[in-house]
C-alpha cells in the first residue's frame, strides 16, 4: 500500500484535531509512519507490526521513539498465531521483501507475485483491537492505516466497539483471496460496525467515513 493516494487528505483533514489518535496495523519499516506523524500537532500514534525483522528496522528510524510501538499482530483473537514470513527479492530492486507476511497462509498470491517466498514461520503475539484499547483506556481513533495482507476483515471483527467510535479509516483490500481467509471488499464492508460511508476507492485500497462519529 502506499500512502501517496491519499496525502492530500491526511494533509487537509489530520491537522484539524488538536492532537489525534492514529493507529497504524502494519507499519513495516516505518517509512509512511514518519510522514503521517509529522502531518500532525502532538498525535498519539500507536503502531503495531509482528514481524521481528521490520521490527528490527523500524528501531532504527528516527520516528520510533515518538510513538507507541506494539509489537503485535491484530487479529479477532488473542494470544499467539503462527507469521507466514515474506521473501524473495523483486527484479526492480534489491531489497528482501518482507511486507507481504501474514498470519494467513499464502494463496493468489504465489501465482501474482511468484518471486515472493514463504520460507519460514515464527510464532508471534496476537491482540485484538479491542482488548488493547480497553487495557490502555483508549476510546476513539481518529485514523486508521490498516496494511496487514489479508488480515483486514478479522482485524474488524475484533474490533467492533472501537471501530463504532474510529471516524476514519484507511485499508488495503482485494477481490481476490491472496490468503486464505482472505475475504472480499463486500464483506469487510458489512463487518464494519454502524454506518460507514465509502469516500474512495483506490483500486486496491479504499477510505471510508464513519458518518456516525
Amino acid at each position: 500500500m502506499t500512502l501517496p493516494k491519499i496525502y492530500e487528505f491526511l494533509s487537509s483533514t489530520l491537522p484539524k484535531f488538536s492532537s489525534p489518535v492514529i493507529f497504524e496495523v502494519g507499519v513495516h519499516r516505518g517509512v509512511d509512519t514518519e510522514r503521517i506523524f509529522n502531518l500532525c500537532k502532538s498525535p498519539k500514534y500507536y503502531g503495531f507490526e509482528p514481524d521481528p525483522r521490520n521490527i528490527e528496522a523500524f528501531k532504527k528510524t528516527d520516528v520510533f521513539e515518538k510513538i507507541t510501538l506494539v509489537e503485535m499482530a491484530v487479529a479477532n483473537h488473542d494470544g499467539t498465531a503462527k507469521l507466514n514470513q515474506s521473501s524473495g527479492t523483486p527484479s526492480y530492486h534489491n531489497r528482501q521483501n518482507t511486507s507481504s507476511s501474514s498470519l494467513y497462509k499464502p494463496k493468489e498470491h504465489l501465482k501474482r507475485w511468484p518471486w515472493t517466498k514463504f520460507k519460514t514461520q515464527v510464532e508471534v503475539p496476537v491482540c485484538k483491537l479491542d482488548t488493547y484499547c480497553d487495557a490502555n483506556n483508549i476510546d476513539h481513533i481518529d485514523f486508521m492505516w490498516s496494511d496487514i495482507q489479508g488480515g483486514e476483515y478479522y482485524m474488524i471483527l475484533g474490533a467492533q466497539k472501537i471501530l463504532s467510535k474510529t471516524k476514519y479509516i484507511f485499508m488495503e483490500y482485494e477481490d481476490a483471496e491472496l490468503y486464505e481467509g482472505h475475504k472480499m471488499l463486500s464483506e469487510i464492508m458489512k463487518a464494519l460496525p454502524g454506518k460507514w460511508k465509502l469516500l474512495k476507492n483506490y483500486g486496491a485500497e479504499i477510505l471510508v467515513e464513519n458518518t456516525e462519529v
